[in-house]
């Protein structure tokens, strides 16, 4: 992982088998919102069509992107576990993350 992580998280998608969903997700919006709203009959039917197009696949929310993404579980987590560590390695600089230029 380098540098682009900061520039362009969403190439990490194709990585780990992740699909994104830009459209569905202006739609959706920050799910922050359906911690004190229930969500509309809009929202609901654009993570319908999310589930109802990938139905063995976890649907989340990616916060650094701010995109309702699709995966299998085991990427999700790998993805974000790896995106932790780069990030924990960087903050202790122990030189185990490498910053280099993007493409």
């Amino acid at each position: 992982m380098s540098q682009e992580l900061f520039e362009r998280p969403e190439k990490q998608y194709q990585k780990y088998s992740i699909t994104a969903f830009p459209e569905q997700s202006k739609i959706i919006g920050d799910p922050a919102v359906f911690e004190t709203a229930e969500p509309s009959e809009e929202q609901e039917a654009a993570m319908e069509s999310i589930l109802d197009s990938h139905p063995e696949a976890a649907l989340t929310f990616d916060e650094t992107t701010g995109l309702w993404i699709v995966g299998e579980e085991d990427n999700l987590e790998a993805m974000f576990a790896d995106r932790d560590a780069f990030v924990d390695a960087l903050e202790s600089d122990d030189g185990s993350a490498r910053v280099t230029e993007s493409d």
